[in-house]
């Protein structure tokens, strides 16, 4: 087994889960989620303040945890930023980002007084300057910059290499003495993010060490210092036993060490320094509960068909999840195993979520549990193909309180000269 169980949920617990709400089924552990975000914190400099990306995992309720803890949101998309103030975060604890803004986001976020906004382009710049000045508000911005190179590996490299993303490193001396910025619109900080899933912490120093080194050069252009430093996260979650942790303490040392290299500097003496964190506080908080619909063979392999498959969990691939998922099977004590193919309901053969899975026995009606499936499930799945929808979501409070966070529906497409999507509740009673 990979780990533990989430802080304080037992295996009999999810059993209990699945009988009163059904499958597919998400369980959240709030406990964990507070566990996900000390630890983080203990890995970043005090002066260090986090923002949650929304997208690794958009519940309101999870959304609405990590604001009433103290820290700030992070939205990639306008339905992101309407989430976010819809979950009732404070505007000005919600940074902006997103390659492809709108004159519609951007007014949206500053009439909402959003704390920053970033800009990934000349022409994207002029954007915001010009809906600002038609608003007379004026936006906090954020510089995205490209970096000329990333150093080490990591799941999926964001930098180094040509991109949607930002503006080139080496463009931007020249690109800042041509940017309709004054005293009222002003570059506020500058925002760059090396990639995901990276587990070296000498990686997420180095890449840190850069950010500063650039940062110092950009405020000499200007001939002014930085209000904030976006760092980005990439902070590595292990998906199988082959992935060791991130050491927190390790990282604090190097980072600690590199913020003290700067920390006197007049360029970033008083600025905000972010880094951003979305699997890392949430994949390991989730555990999704699906159940065993049929039971076959064909031509000397063994299939379980379930009831939730990619369709929840995301399609995997080396951007968000690389691993099958490791398993828990619940309620049965079956000795002997064999080797299954797991598969979930939806029309397409990739609907698979693991091929050689060695597991006991299982019969039709059993439960099966995916560890670490707190980030990049709904916010990265074909949810609606074949009709199913989301599958429910139940969110666990310190106190074991068992609270209903999302209502498992079923997507209806509606004939006619257009598309429609809608979506149907659906009673929450055990399948069993």
């Amino acid at each position: 087994m990979f780990g533990t169980l989430i802080s304080g949920v037992k295996e009999d617990d999810l059993v209990s889960l699945a009988e009163e709400y059904g499958t597919p089924l998400f369980v959240y552990c709030q406990k964990q989620l507070e566990n996900n975000l000390n630890n983080l914190k203990k890995g970043l400099p005090d002066r260090a303040r986090i923002a949650y990306s929304i997208k690794a995992n958009p519940n309101p309720d999870i959304i609405r945890f990590f604001f009433d803890s103290g820290i700030n949101v992070e939205a990639a998309s306008e339905g992101e930023l309407h989430l976010a103030l819809a979950s009732g975060v404070s505007g000005n604890k919600v940074m902006v980002g997103g390659p492809a803004k709108s004159a519609s986001i951007i007014k949206l976020a500053l009439q909402n007084h959003i704390k920053t906004i970033n800009v990934e382009s000349e022409n994207e710049n002029q954007t915001v300057l010009r809906v600002s000045q038609s608003l007379g508000l004026f936006p906090r911005i954020l510089l995205r910059i490209n970096p000329s190179a990333v150093q080490g590996s990591m799941g999926l490299a964001m930098g180094g290499r040509p991109s949607q993303f930002g503006i080139d490193e080496y463009k931007v001396v020249d690109l800042l003495k041509r940017l309709s910025y004054n005293s009222k619109n002003t570059l506020y900080g500058v925002f760059m993010y090396a990639g995901s899933q990276i587990f070296d912490e000498k990686i997420i120093a180095e890449n840190t060490e850069h950010l500063f080194a650039l940062a110092k050069k950009i405020s000499n252009t200007i001939s002014a210092p930085l209000q904030m430093l976006d760092f980005g996260g990439g902070f590595g979650v292990p998906e199988s036993l082959g992935q060791r942790p991130l050491d927190m303490g390790k990282l604090r040392v190097l980072l600690d060490n590199v913020f003290k290299a700067y920390a006197k500097d007049s360029f970033c003496e008083n600025t905000e320094c972010i880094f951003e964190s979305g699997r890392f506080l949430t994949a390991s908080a989730g555990i999704y509960i699906s159940r065993v619909l049929d039971k076959k063979e064909s031509q000397d392999k063994h299939f379980l068909i379930t009831d939730g498959g990619i369709n929840h969990i995301g399609i995997r691939q080396k951007c968000y999840r690389t691993h099958e998922p490791e398993i828990i099977t619940l309620h049965n004590s079956y000795l002997k195993k064999n080797s299954f193919t797991i598969v979930g309901p939806t029309c397409t053969p990739i609907d698979t979520t693991h091929k050689c899975a060695e597991l006991p026995d299982i019969e039709v009606g059993d439960y099966i549990a995916m560890l670490n499936m707190g980030a990049y499930a709904l916010s990265y799945s074909p949810v609606y193909f074949c009709g199913h929808g989301p599958a429910a979501e139940i969110l666990i409070e310190p106190n074991g309180n068992r609270k209903l966070i999302r209502s498992r529906t079923f997507g209806i497409a509606s004939c006619g000269t257009g598309f429609r999507l809608e979506s149907i509740s659906t009673p929450y009673v055990g399948r069993r």
